[in-house]
């Protein structure tokens, strides 16, 4: 009876595993579990950046290469109290977190020198005392011809305050009242000047932003629920959505997205109303359409990527430069240790495929890999969130959240076609 019952539980499990199959191997594939070969590239000619200190995100201004961080200032300060990852300690929450500017193109002095925490004039932060937790950052630029206004969209995750009583929230299910915080600034200068806050209740657990005008953009969340057990559940699930605010309100344009997170509009010719949209634990990324009459969106593409993916950086050229992680394993071990485990992080361009026997075939689209580090150090390029590309002079920028540096890598070899 027992090996009757085991063969039958044999044939069951086989049959299930059969069934599971189609499911579970690509989602395994993604979080880098399997068939997933890790290599180097680009990561021998790379350059400590210290004056840019644990910075989720970054964004290159093309025409004068002005580089801006949205930063935390240590590992200790974005372990404290980072939404994202479940760090609560309100109390202890550091006042250090910053935005800088890097001048990249100038010959004098060192990156030190070249760096400039940029001042926030008029905003008074939580109950008047001025701080600001980073994360995803956005910019407009103001199209006139020879204009070099800015404005800058923050991502601010500030604790929850009873206004009664003047004092933070600090249960276990409240979690943060994160907001959008819009200033005014010039292309590489040191002050910016605070225009509003925007708070509402679908800015739930905002990852990052993409302006779609001067006072208008959209947001990505990246859990369904602030806090709680379920949250993890949005590795799974594809329970989160981009926002779109304008100074009416807010409205959801896309749902049905596996942890929302990157979003970076297109700036090549013809292109400015494409929104690239990555889903962290997803195998593919989104290309959306907007419609500018009501600023909803049309899902115009879906292009097969199946790693982790984080913050995205688009150029003139069209490339489209993806901040991922190809083990989820790797990540995990380095979000808990960062300063003994290294993440391994790759960097995709994507573009459209304008010839070739690719494009003749009907591959609209082409990924290459650009970046890549074992990070079996926590001293390597390591756990990259975010990314910026200056193609006129083939360097690369890279932020990660938990570093107390950026990098400055050289592209000196060439980009290598990825198959999926």
């Amino acid at each position: 009876m027992a090996t009757k019952f085991l063969s039958i539980a044999g044939i069951s499990t086989v049959a299930l595993l059969s069934a599971l199959y189609p499911f579970v191997y690509p989602k395994l594939k993604t979080l880098g579990y399997v068939g997933r070969e890790l290599g180097e590239l680009n990561n021998q000619q790379c350059r400590k950046i210290p004056s840019l200190r644990s910075c989720e995100d970054t964004w290159l201004h093309e025409d004068t290469g002005y580089l801006y961080a949205a930063c935390g200032n240590s590992i200790d300060d974005r372990m404290t109290w980072f939404p994202c990852n479940d760090h609560w300690d309100a109390l202890n929450r550091p006042n250090r977190d910053y935005l800088a500017v890097l001048d990249t193109r100038s010959t004098e002095g060192d990156f030190e020198s070249r760096t400039r925490k940029v001042r926030l004039e008029g905003f008074h932060g939580l109950a008047g005392e001025g701080s600001f937790t980073s994360h995803g950052f956005g910019f407009w630029t103001d199209p006139t011809p020879g204009s070099d206004l800015m404005r800058v969209f923050l991502v601010n995750h500030r604790p929850s305050l009873d206004g009664l009583i003047n004092a933070l929230i600090l249960d276990e299910t409240t979690g943060a009242n994160s907001t959008i915080e819009i200033f005014e600034t010039r292309v590489g200068s040191d002050v910016a000047q605070h225009v509003r806050t925007v708070a509402h209740p679908l800015i739930r657990t905002p990852n990052n932003v993409e302006p779609t005008g001067p006072d208008t953009f959209y947001v990505t969340n990246d859990h369904h629920i602030k806090r709680g057990k379920k949250k993890a559940l949005d590795a799974i699930f594809p329970w989160t959505e981009v926002v779109h605010c304008d100074t009416r309100g807010c409205k959801v344009v896309l749902d049905g997205l596996t942890f929302a997170n990157g979003i970076s509009r297109g700036v090549a010719p013809g292109d400015e109303e494409l929104y690239y949209v990555s889903a962290t634990a997803s195998d593919k990324l989104s290309i959306l359409q907007r419609q500018p009459h009501d600023n909803s969106v049309v899902l115009q593409d879906t292009v097969k990527f199946p790693y982790l993916t984080d913050n995205l950086y688009t150029t003139k050229s069209g490339g489209v430069y993806i901040a991922s992680f190809p083990s989820l394993h790797s990540l995990s071990t380095h979000f808990a240790t960062p300063r003994k485990a290294g993440a391994h992080s790759l960097i995709a361009k994507l573009s459209k495929n304008t010839g070739g026997k690719d494009a003749f075939f009907g591959e609209k689209y082409k990924v290459e890999k650009v970046f890549e580090d074992d990070s079996t150090s926590a001293e390597s390029p390591s756990g990259i969130t975010g990314v910026a590309v200056d193609e006129s002079t083939g360097k690369i920028y890279l932020a990660s959240l938990l570093q107390e540096f950026m990098w400055e890598c050289d592209l000196y070899e060439e980009p290598v076609k990825m198959k999926f």
